[in-house]
């Protein structure tokens, strides 16, 4: 039971980063902004927006890939990613936090997309129903 709450969090928070990703990329595309920027990720302008978006898409495919049982090491790695890049984005970018609370949030955000890892896990570890 813990484990299937797991799984569900897990795709749904993903699907939601996806689809943010999506939805910032295809601002950054329709405003037709060159200088578009994110100071917690490694790209910028329109290399931003294309990674944005094919990230994106792979997220998504990656959580419905795994819901429907296929591909589960995808979505597995996707988390990892996902996780990877946030503390990345929070620990070694220049960004600078704007007090305490920010940074707190900002690490309570990637303590739920690391339980996200855990979620993916539990589904890779299951055996394939044929």
């Amino acid at each position: 039971m813990v484990q299937a709450i797991l799984r569900l969090y897990s795709y749904l928070v993903q699907l939601i980063v996806s689809l943010l990703c999506i939805g910032v990329a295809s601002v950054a595309y329709l405003s037709e902004n060159k200088s578009f920027e994110i100071d917690m990720l490694p790209w910028s302008g329109t290399e931003l927006r294309t990674w944005l978006f094919t990230l994106g898409i792979l997220g998504s495919a990656s959580v419905l890939l795994a819901y429907k049982g296929k591909l589960r090491i995808l979505f597995l790695l996707w988390t990892l990613f996902t996780t990877v890049l946030i503390a990345r984005g929070i620990f070694t970018s220049g960004h600078v936090f704007d007090g305490e609370a920010d940074f707190k949030l900002a690490l309570y955000i990637l303590a739920g997309v690391a339980l996200t890892v855990a979620g993916a896990w539990s589904r890779f570890r299951q055996p394939v129903r044929r």
